[in-house]
């Protein structure tokens, strides 16, 4: 019921009634518990899934998925300030956790909003292998690539954004 909830809080009401309704048909008759993978599973695909899938390679430091995933950004064309938002906004929600005075297990379930299912299990992978320190220096890099994205540089924007989540995948974890 939580996952249900917290997916009614990320997608508009009337995709959130055809994910119920397919959750319908696809338990009738199936006397079995809903799972979260079931949830994650049924819920609404978005263009944002490979965007994910690039960012948490980079809070993974999966250099080896690196390069692939990211041709398929760009030959979707995302931008490159989109790109920095989306990542910015995934630390960011790790270092939210990792602040949180109970601990980080704690914060991860005080999310707003929340994060939910195997996405929520893989962040909280991540936030075991980053340290606080780590993922403020991380955001601090993420803030200056942001501002030189948007100010008057004659520097390839993607090249800048690319150099930057190159620098993240394999900037040392765990510094506290």
């Amino acid at each position: 019921m939580k996952d249900l909830v917290a997916l009614s809080r990320t997608i508009d009401p009337g995709d959130f009634r055809q994910t119920v309704e397919k959750i319908a048909l696809y338990k009738f008759g199936d006397e079995s518990p809903l799972t979260p993978a079931e949830i994650a599973g049924l819920a609404p695909a978005t263009i944002d899934a490979e965007l994910d899938d690039l960012i948490a390679a980079v809070a993974e430091g999966r250099s080896d998925a690196f390069a692939g995933l990211m041709r398929r950004i760009e030959a979707q064309g995302t931008t490159p300030v989109s790109l920095c938002i989306a990542a910015l906004r995934h630390f960011r929600t790790l270092h939210q956790a990792a602040a949180d005075p109970d601990g980080p297990a704690q914060g991860m379930a005080k999310l707003r909003p929340p994060v939910f299912g195997p996405r929520r299990d893989r962040m909280a992978r991540q936030l075991q292998s980053w340290g606080m320190r780590s993922l403020e220096e991380a955001i601090h890099h993420l803030i200056d690539t942001d501002l030189v994205l948007r100010s008057s540089s004659r520097a390839p924007a993607m090249a800048v954004m690319e150099r930057a989540l190159i620098r993240l995948t394999m900037m040392p974890r765990s510094r506290r």
